[in-house]
């Protein structure tokens, strides 16, 4: 069973989205940071949901919050940023 990265809102407790990978997630948050502002991911947090030993899913976070706010921030500039763009299903689209 393959790791799995999740979109969580830390205030509602709900699942956005899942992704295979983490740089997918952070496009997604990064997308919705670009609509909505810093408010719109603060309470966002970046799960990595992984099978232990006995094939259960154990979550571990990623990064969460300010850390995740600051995170985005850093790569905002980055070209792998623009490389890729995000569907709102869930798929990643090569656009650059």
């Amino acid at each position: 069973m393959p790791a799995f990265y999740e979109v969580l809102d830390f205030e509602t407790r709900n699942v956005i989205n899942s992704f295979d990978t983490e740089a997918a997630a952070l496009v997604f948050v990064r997308s919705l940071l670009d609509l909505n502002g810093p408010d719109g991911v603060r309470e966002l947090a970046i799960i990595r949901q992984a099978p232990d030993a006995s094939g259960e899913y154990e979550p571990t976070l990623i990064v969460d919050g300010p850390s995740l706010l600051d995170r985005l921030m850093m790569d905002g500039a980055t070209p792998a940023r623009r490389a890729v763009s995000y569907r709102p299903s869930g798929n990643l689209l090569e656009s650059e």
